[in-house]
């Protein structure tokens, strides 16, 4: 019985370590987590996704990558604008909006 204990509370440990990696390892590396809470970014978010950002120069963004962006430098993020880069030429730079109209 104590080894059956053990077994379980060594299982317990390690989900609460790989929980706590999972929330908090992704902070220490300077990124910021946020929560898809709406279906607008369907397909390619589904609600309830967690989404990983971090910040770039706009240099550094590519062909396909997805972006988020604050609004008049508010720092209260919300996961609801969401523009993916389409094309880049010498006359410019499209942006697609990758959510759904609302």
């Amino acid at each position: 019985m104590k080894r059956f204990i053990k077994i379980v509370t060594d299982i317990l440990l390690v989900i609460v370590l790989v929980i706590a990696a999972v929330l908090y390892i992704p902070r220490l590396m300077g990124l910021k987590t946020y929560k898809v809470l709406s279906g607008s970014m369907e397909p390619e978010y589904h609600v309830g996704s967690v989404v990983y950002v971090e910040k770039s120069s706009i240099d550094d963004i590519e062909v396909g990558d997805v972006i988020t962006f604050y609004i008049n430098d508010t720092p209260s993020l919300k996961i609801n604008i969401m523009l993916k880069l389409f094309q880049t030429s010498s006359t410019g730079t499209i942006w697609k909006y990758t959510g759904s109209p609302r």
